[in-house]
Order: structure tokens, then sequence, then C-alpha cells
């Protein structure tokens, strides 16, 4: 049976791969206000914030609270999501760079 990635894990190679795709991301530590998502980037323009969860987790695995700062999110027209894995963020980018290339 596989191991499951667990959290920090997942967001080192969500940073890596962010950063090797030439975006820029910081790990939030503390935020002034509670359910902020653990990474904020900006990739090519685009402000995207991602909740980590370990992985094989989904949206249901986040709180209310985490919840609500991704709708707020993309109510302001941003990237918000939860994601369990690097391959889930890399398609975030494809799908990024395919607005690019029109």
């Amino acid at each position: 049976m596989k191991k499951l990635k667990p959290e920090n894990t997942v967001q080192k190679e969500i940073i890596d791969l962010i950063e090797y795709r030439g975006g820029y991301v910081f790990k939030v530590i503390r935020a002034n206000m509670k359910g902020v998502s653990d990474l904020i980037a900006c990739y090519k323009g685009f402000f995207i914030a991602i909740e980590v969860k370990k992985e094989g987790s989904s949206w249901d695995d986040a709180t209310k609270l985490q919840k609500k700062q991704i709708e707020w999110v993309r109510e302001a027209k941003g990237i918000g999501e939860v994601c369990s894995s690097v391959d889930e963020v890399k398609r975030i980018l494809d799908k990024i760079d395919t607005l690019m290339i029109l």
C-alpha cells in the first residue's frame, strides 16, 4: 500500500514547482485572520491562494473558514484552490500558460 505524503511534503513540492516555473510564492506562517490559505503565489500575473492538505485529501477536508477564504479570493477574480498534490497545482499553472498563449 502506497504511503500518502504529509501536508508539509506536499507544500514543499508545490513551492518548488511554482518557483521552478518562474512564479513567486510564499508560505503563510501567521496571518491577521483565521483560515488564510497556506500558500500565496503570483504566476504570470495571476493571484493564487492554495490551501494545502495531505495527499489524498479534498475540498471537504478544508475547514469552513478555509473554504470562505478561498471563496473570497475567487470573488476577487483570483484563483483559490484546495490542493493535495503537486499535480493539481501543475494543472492550474498549465491552464494559466494556455490562457497566456491566446
